[in-house]
């Protein structure tokens, strides 16, 4: 009925240049075109607003943790 695509998942991963690309699925090789591959917008800053989080809580726990010990 209708013609299906076969897809590839690619996972998460960090470029080179540090750049965060989130998981997301493509035409197999062979199979489509350039024109139907499709990004998402926001992507890379998404990744590093989650990185910059993740730094700011290990920051506050370290700074707790040194307030118990001493």
């Amino acid at each position: 009925m209708s013609s299906h695509t076969p897809r590839k998942r690619v996972r998460p991963y960090y470029r080179a240049d540090g750049t965060y690309v989130r998981g997301h699925y493509r035409a197999r090789p062979g199979t489509g075109t350039p024109s139907s591959a499709s990004r998402t917008s926001g992507s890379s800053s998404t990744g590093f607003g989650e990185f910059i989080a993740g730094f700011v809580l290990l920051m506050i726990a370290l700074a707790v943790l040194a307030q118990i010990a001493g």
